[in-house]
């Protein structure tokens, strides 16, 4: 596993968020979602309730809850089913902070060749000890990202946007199994674990197409107003 530049000094801003707000329980330095068609902001951070792993932290509180009943294997898949994750979310960024360069593993390299192995690993050094993380708490961040997801512009496919930059546009669909076409169709990560699909937040996933935000959603009377 190959990391950012920026990789120590990540953890070490985002993971005091853990003790600022228990709805989180972990960072990522991983995005699902991350190849470079889908991602921009070297500074972005995201709230997730997809565990994404590949790189992550947590707190000594967390893993003592955990660790008694850590499995021998497939420890990712765990981590993402609801007894363990209690409805909590993970931090993650846009542009990933690690990259995988092992195909073969514990997963036999499921997924390496189709999305892994063309993961955009982030080269800006970010000066984190200078960013103010405090959006990502639950009451400051979904204050933002809700209403946003209800104003954007409809569209129904990725090759509409032809704007490069500064807009938000909004995708929906009405099933999960929807969505995991839609997914599949624009080359995004389109399994989903415990009824989550991955990158999600509240069932809403946010990637970057163009320079612009894009929201995968649900219908909008799912998705609360801030």
């Amino acid at each position: 596993m190959e990391i950012a530049p920026d990789f120590y000094s990540y953890f070490q801003a985002a993971l005091p968020l853990l003790e600022v707000d228990r709805t989180v329980w972990a960072v990522s330095s991983w995005n699902d979602n991350g190849q470079a068609q889908f991602v921009g902001e070297p500074r972005e951070l995201v709230r997730a309730d997809f565990f994404p792993g590949l790189g992550w932290g947590t707190s000594k509180r967390i893993w003592r809850e955990l660790k008694r009943k850590w499995p021998g294997g497939y420890w990712d898949d765990w981590m993402r089913e609801p007894p363990q994750r209690l409805g909590r979310v993970t931090i993650r960024p846009d542009i990933s902070r690690t990259r995988n360069f092992g195909a073969h593993g514990a997963s036999d390299g499921l997924f390496f060749d189709q999305y892994i192995a063309s993961n955009k690993l982030n080269e800006q050094a970010v000066d984190w000890a200078a960013e103010n993380l405090n959006y990502l708490v639950k009451a400051n961040y979904d204050r933002f990202f809700f209403p946003a997801v209800h104003q954007a512009t409809v569209i129904t496919k990725l090759d509409q946007i032809r704007t490069s930059g500064g807009q938000d546009y909004r995708i929906q669909y009405s099933s999960l199994q929807q969505y995991e076409g839609m997914a599949e169709r624009n080359g995004l990560m389109s399994d989903s674990k415990a009824g989550v699909p991955r990158g999600g937040y509240r069932d809403v996933v946010l990637i970057r197409y163009r320079g612009n935000r894009v929201f995968y959603t649900p219908s909008l009377d799912r998705i609360p107003q801030g």
